[in-house]
Formats: C-alpha cells, sequence, structure tokens
C-alpha cells in the first residue's frame, strides 16, 4: 500500500510540474514559425558601460576594444569599470584601455551587486556616502567629477561581463530596441568558447536556448523578457528610481527581472544585438557557480515569490507566472529528487540488495532515465539545429557534445541538492580565454 502511494505521489508530482512548463512547448512552436522582432531605426542615445571586474586584466581590454570598436558613435559610449578587490592589474588594463575607472576593496560586502550598487552609487549620486566614494574610489576629485559628468549624459546603461566580446553592430541594434520604447532591454548571448569542453557546451545550447526559446518567443507574445547575467540595457531613471544597484542575493540578475515585472516592466529582448560570453570548463567551477544559481533563485523565490502569486491570481499576468515557473523548477527538482529516494529507500527496505537484480526494478529504472535523456536530447537538439550556424566550433563538436548535453543537465540535480543544504557564497569565476581563442561574429 505504501508503495502504491509513493508511486502515485511521483506520478502527481511528475504531472502537476509538465503542466505547468506546458507553454514552454508552445514557446517553441511560436520561436519556429514567427520571425523575430524588428525595430525601427534608433536615435542614436548616449550609454554608459558598466562593468563589474575582479582579477580580470586577461580579458578586460578585449571587451573594452571591442567597444571602441562598434558601428557607432564613439562620444556617445562612456565606459566604466568597478575594479572589485583586484589584486592583479584590472584597474591599470581598464585605464590604459581607456575606461573610467572606479576601485573599491570591501571584504564585507562581496558580489557584483555590491560592486555596482557602489558605482551608481559614487556615479549617479544614488548613495548616501557619494563625495566620499567618489573621491577616494575614482582617485581624486577631478576623476570623480570626470565620471559624474560622463554618467549625467547617459540615457542608459549597458551591464557586461569582463569577459565578454561584442558583435560591432551590438550597441546599434540595441539603440533600436530602446529607441523602441523598452526602458530594459536583454539580447543574444553566445559563447567565445562553445567547443572547449562538453561543460562549455552545456552552456552555450542553455544561453541560445533561453535567447531563441524563451526570449524571442516573450517578446512576439507581448510578454516579460527575462535578464540573464550579462549583456543587458537599463534606462538611468530606472536606477535612479530604484536607488542604483539594490538587488543583492545571489542572483542578481533574476531579482532585478523579477522586481520589474512586479512593477509592471515589461523587458524586452534584441536577437540581432549578439554578444560573447566565456563559459567555465572546469566542472569544479562550473559546480559552484551554478550551485549559486540554484540558491540564489530559492532565495528570490522566498523574498518575492508570495508577490509573484498574488500578481498572478489576482491580475492574471502572464510574465508573473512564468517568472515564477522559472523560480519553482529548483523546488521542483528538489521534490522529485526526494520523492526518488524515498521511493529508492523504500523498495531497499522491502527487498533490501536484491532491488539491484530485480528485472522490474532495472527495467522501470532504465525507462526513466532514458525517457530524461531522449527529452532533454530534443530540446538540446531544436537549439543546435536552428542555431547550427552561430555555433562556432567543427560540426562532430557540435554532435558529440549535443550527445553529453542531458549529462550536463542532470548535473543541475546534485547541484540543487546541495544548494538547498550547502552554506553558499559569492565567488568569481576565472577567465583565461585570449583574443585568439575568441572572436566576434564578423570575424568568425
Amino acid at each position: 500500500m505504501e508503495e502504491a502511494l509513493m508511486r502515485w505521489a511521483l506520478l502527481a508530482v511528475s504531472f502537476v510540474f509538465a503542466a505547468a512548463f506546458a507553454y514552454q512547448g508552445y514557446y517553441i512552436i511560436v520561436s519556429l514559425l514567427k520571425k523575430q522582432p524588428v525595430f525601427g531605426p534608433g536615435k542614436e542615445h548616449t550609454y554608459g558601460v558598466l562593468i563589474a571586474a575582479r582579477n580580470e586584466e586577461n580579458v578586460i581590454g578585449q571587451l573594452i576594444g571591442s567597444l571602441r570598436a562598434q558601428d557607432y558613435p564613439s562620444d556617445k559610449i562612456r565606459v566604466f569599470v568597478v575594479a572589485d578587490n583586484c589584486t592583479d592589474g584590472t584597474a591599470d588594463a581598464a585605464r590604459r584601455a581607456g575606461a573610467i575607472v572606479y576601485e573599491r576593496f570591501d571584504r564585507i560586502r562581496v558580489g557584483k551587486g555590491y560592486a555596482l550598487d557602489e558605482l551608481l552609487g559614487a556615479m549617479l549620486g544614488t548613495s548616501g556616502k557619494r563625495e566620499d566614494l567618489r573621491t577616494e574610489g575614482f582617485g581624486g576629485e577631478d576623476a570623480a567629477e570626470k565620471a559624474a559628468r560622463a554618467a549625467a549624459a547617459c540615457d542608459g546603461f549597458f551591464i557586461f561581463d569582463a569577459d565578454n566580446l561584442l558583435d560591432p553592430q551590438y550597441v546599434r541594434e540595441m539603440d533600436k530596441a530602446f529607441s523602441a520604447g523598452f526602458r530594459v532591454v536583454t539580447s543574444y548571448r553566445n559563447s567565445k568558447n562553445y567547443g572547449d569542453n562538453w561543460i562549455s557546451a552545456g552552456y552555450g545550447l542553455m544561453f541560445l536556448r533561453e535567447a531563441r526559446y524563451m526570449n524571442q518567443a516573450r517578446m512576439e507574445l507581448g510578454t516579460s523578457c527575462a535578464v540573464s547575467g550579462t549583456g543587458y540595457l537599463i534606462a538611468k531613471e530606472i536606477l535612479i528610481a530604484q536607488g542604483g544597484w539594490p538587488q543583492h542575493l545571489l542572483t542578481e540578475d533574476i531579482q532585478f527581472t523579477v522586481e520589474q515585472i512586479l512593477k509592471g516592466e515589461r523587458i524586452g529582448y534584441c536577437p540581432k544585438a549578439v554578444f560573447y560570453d566565456e563559459q567555465p570548463t572546469d566542472f569544479k567551477v562550473s559546480f559552484h557557480q551554478r550551485m549559486r544559481w540554484s540558491k540564489g533563485m530559492l532565495q528570490v523565490l522566498r523574498v518575492h515569490g508570495g508577490e509573484l502569486l498574488r500578481r498572478v491570481i489576482t491580475m492574471r499576468d502572464f510574465a508573473s507566472y512564468d517568472i515564477l515557473i522559472f523560480l519553482m523548477q529548483t523546488v521542483g527538482m528538489y521534490v522529485g529528487c526526494l520523492l526518488g529516494i524515498l521511493s529508492a529507500v523504500r523498495l531497499f527496505l522491502t527487498m533490501g540488495w536484491g532491488m539491484l537484480f530485480c528485472r522490474e526494478v532495472l527495467e522501470m529504472a532504465g525507462r526513466s532515465v532514458l525517457s530524461g535523456y531522449l527529452g532533454l536530447l530534443v530540446i538540446g537538439g531544436v537549439t543546435l539545429i536552428t542555431e547550427w550556424k552561430q555555433i562556432h566550433t567543427t560540426a562532430g563538436r557540435k554532435i558529440g557534445y549535443l550527445l553529453l548535453f542531458p549529462i550536463y543537465t542532470a548535473t543541475y540535480i546534485p547541484i540543487t541538492v546541495a544548494a538547498t543544504f550547502g552554506r553558499v557564497t559569492w565567488k568569481p569565476i576565472p577567465h583565461k580565454a585570449v583574443a585568439a581563442r575568441s572572436a566576434t561574429r564578423a570575424e568568425l
């Protein structure tokens, strides 16, 4: 009787989450059948670029170089770097490349969100300690005033990670979406090092799917998109209104997205604005990064889950439902794992080690693993086929790493469990890619 109840519980959980995520299948259909959104001509706004960097002297000059190489008026792009607790030459490398650099040293308020908040506070006056921060961080009153004047002329601010590279048309394309009225715009995230190994390929395929089959569909259906870590644009008035960057949870990007949706803001997506991101290749580094993502999603769900649910019920707001389901996937994975473990324990208590040789048990486990593998293979395969030309590696590696994509995704199971029970802190991700291994679309 208890075994039957456990089986029904597993089926019920599977059905509930399958029903909740079913709309994402419709997203795929919309993305395949609809053309990419097209924006009118841009107005050539003035933009600031915010880069939070920690020990990134090897790559930050490449990003600033790709900003200087934009097909856009150079006097309308101002680059601001916050060298955050750096112990290398990041600040000097950024200055040599032409950026306005703010240096901070704070071992307590650690993380990208705190670094951005202090930088914006120094430039825009969103911090109560504006004068002290500006004078100390920018290396003197003259430098501080230069930064404040440069920031005052900006209409919006891009946020990038130091390892990113931009297509030469990136800013111009984003300007078109910004000029169309979107006050927050995200873009097409590609990978500099997709072909390095199965880990970098797993990241790359995941981000390509997010761009093509999530954000593009959201744009077509008139709902809100979501920003993801890097490669997005925010109107200055939004940053001033929220007092800088108050999002300090482990996933500050998701927190920002949720808070904008709760305010009724519609985040846009510009598919022709392409940037390239370096992905981890070391499993330990990847494990910790994705553990932080999982923990951060749980934090955002705890803080804003109730508000999102109320908005779904009272206002029938689909954007709130969409982001709520996204946050719930960590919980769903955890519940499914827990029920699976309980079921396995129940079988062991009933059958002992004989369960390992029971044909019925082995067939059931085999079917579950095979169906999960094939499902993820289809999801990854659809993305690979449609984005084939955007993935810069050999055909053999594309296909080979696709076969490993379900395994990459399955590693989220132990990651989610570890994030639920473990203590997670922000740690920098090392970036080693150099210009010879990194190229924009125009160069490939």
